[in-house]
């Protein structure tokens, strides 16, 4: 196998299993892919992702228990955010079903306003209601997250605040740069349709 990032090592993982025997190759001394973290000639340490992973990230959990390495994976049962300010807020599941679990904890959350969480609650319940495949998303032809927040209304600082926070910190991208479907899924696994998704 060439290559050793996330899919290069779930590949050989999943061929090893199968009873193959695997050589893997990686041009870079460490292994991970974008997946690693590094050290700054000022000493100050990188971590790239996947520095977070949610709790709907079930092929990266399978492969965490494939390779032994899912008892190092710490869980927390809620999501802290921090603006520049320094202040905080806190996304924490209630006793609600889903996708309204998050609701009392997101009505709270001090970094938004009310316009900013009015916007964000009506593209979520969008996404709760199509299970993850709103109807503008067919035949978007490649529309990027960015382009799919726009047509529904987002704020700028709900964009910056929430939605790029948890895509940056899940996928690794930009809204900008990512495809809308993937996305969307995103934000349906994790905040909607399941209590421990998040």
């Amino acid at each position: 196998m060439i290559g050793g990032g996330l899919a290069g090592l779930s590949s050989a993982v999943a061929l090893a299993d199968a009873g193959f025997r695997v050589r893997l190759f990686e041009k870079r001394p460490h292994l991970g892919g974008r997946a690693t973290s590094y050290l700054l000639p000022s000493g100050e340490h990188v971590d790239n992702c996947q520095h977070v992973t949610l709790g709907c990230c079930t092929n990266l959990a399978d492969f965490y228990r494939r390779v032994g390495a899912a008892h190092k994976i710490r869980a927390y049962d809620s999501l802290i955010f921090a603006d520049l300010a320094g202040r905080r807020g806190t996304i924490a599941a209630s006793p609600l079903a889903p996708p309204f679990h998050l609701a009392p904890s997101f009505a709270l959350f001090p970094l938004l306003t009310w316009a900013d969480k009015r916007a964000i609650a009506r593209a979520l319940l969008c996404i709760a209601r199509s299970g993850g495949r709103p109807a503008d998303l067919e035949g978007a032809g490649g529309a990027t997250m960015l382009d799919w927040l726009r047509r529904h209304g987002q704020t700028a600082a709900a964009v910056e605040r929430f939605w790029r926070v948890v895509l940056v910190s899940a996928l690794d991208e930009e809204p900008a740069r990512t495809d809308a479907r993937y996305g969307v899924d995103v934000f349906c696994k994790a905040f909607v349709a399941n209590r421990t998704g998040f």
